[in-house]
């Protein structure tokens, strides 16, 4: 009785210890799954939530587009900037394409540089940086040159510019062979740079040549410097 005894005292612990294990395991499965479930659900609320708010700040009327502020703008019009950003009042602000903007406003040839900044809720700020036109270049035609040497557009009476003009290039030489005539275009430019930081007699014209080098005409209309190349 007594060995009986011993044995069933042993074995109902171990079976209770299973089962408590058991419970302790189905218990931690089912803390698991739970949790796991709950995190798909809030994943999936999130995605859902995620695809509302899109939806409504990119149609609401809350974000449409109320005013295009333009800055930076002396030869263009704002009306005219905004007219080539093709953006407009009541586009909704998170869709206005930006850089298409940009692009668009950038092939104006006033504007070197042009920067849009969305201001939330409903405005578009524009900035431009335009060209300052130091002379005009004599190529058959008349074009405005700016302090880079970059020939940005064709001259024309509504510019009202009242600028030097630089002659002696050869437009035929010029479209062909233009990075082997910037050098001269360049030294041009650096005189018209020296005269006006020392505050010289204007010039009205500057002559490029072959052989001589550069001629300055004064604006008295009466007055010829020989130059040459160089210093």
């Amino acid at each position: 009785m007594s060995l009986f005894g011993v044995r069933k005292n042993r074995r109902r612990p171990d079976r209770e210890e299973r089962i408590s294990a058991l419970r302790r395991v189905g218990i931690g499965l089912g803390r698991f799954f739970l949790a796991l479930g709950l995190l798909a659900a809030g994943l999936g609320g999130t995605w859902a939530g995620g695809r509302a708010a899109l939806r409504w700040v990119t149609t609401s009327p809350t974000f449409a587009i109320g005013t295009l502020s333009v800055e930076g703008n002396h030869r263009v019009s704002a009306d005219a900037v905004r007219a080539a950003s093709g953006l407009a009042v009541g586009q909704n602000v998170f869709r206005a394409d930006l850089e298409g903007a940009k692009r668009e406003l950038e092939k104006i040839p006033w504007i070197r540089h042009a920067q849009l900044t969305r201001v939330l809720p409903r405005t578009v700020a524009i900035r431009v940086e335009e060209r300052q036109p130091v002379a005009q270049v004599a190529l058959g035609t008349l074009y405005l040159v700016d302090e880079e040497g970059e020939l940005f557009k064709r001259a024309s009476p509504a510019d009202g510019v009242d600028l030097p003009v630089i002659t002696g290039l050869s437009r035929d030489r010029f479209e062909s062979d233009r990075a082997a005539m910037a050098p001269e275009l360049g030294q041009a430019l650096e005189l018209l740079a020296e005269v006006s930081r020392r505050k010289l007699p204007e010039l009205s014209e500057i002559h490029l040549d072959d052989d001589l080098g550069l001629t300055a005409y004064l604006a008295d209309g009466a007055t010829a410097i020989e130059l040459g190349w160089g210093d």
